[in-house]
């Protein structure tokens, strides 16, 4: 048979990435559109080989860099739509999602 790896889709990577997007930008509205974003950018970073082997999701360890890139995607999104109070729109999105992460290592 096939070997399939259960995913937390929502929990691990919707959900972080639209919550950074939306206090990286000052989001004005978080509708249903933005979770659409989310989850085309993150069916978007899962390799073929991921998905050859019934992996619906990237490797958990890579969850930061993917759930940035999620943010990028969600803000870029709420730019577009005129739903970001953050003005003007920073010229490296990946850079403010970056500097607004949380930092385990640097607490305490």
């Amino acid at each position: 048979g096939k070997k399939l790896v259960p995913g937390q889709g929502n929990n691990a990577y919707i959900f972080p990435g639209v919550g950074l997007a939306a206090i990286a930008v000052g989001a004005k509205l978080i509708d249903d559109s933005c979770f659409l974003v989310a989850a085309k950018s993150l069916a978007n970073q899962v390799s073929q080989d991921r998905l050859d082997h019934g992996t619906l999701y990237p490797p958990l360890g890579d969850i930061r860099d993917v759930s940035a890139q999620i943010a990028v995607d969600v803000a870029e999104h709420m730019y577009a739509r005129g739903t970001a109070s953050l003005q003007p729109r920073p010229a490296d999105l990946m850079g403010l999602m970056r500097s607004a992460m949380y930092d385990p290592s640097a607490s305490g």
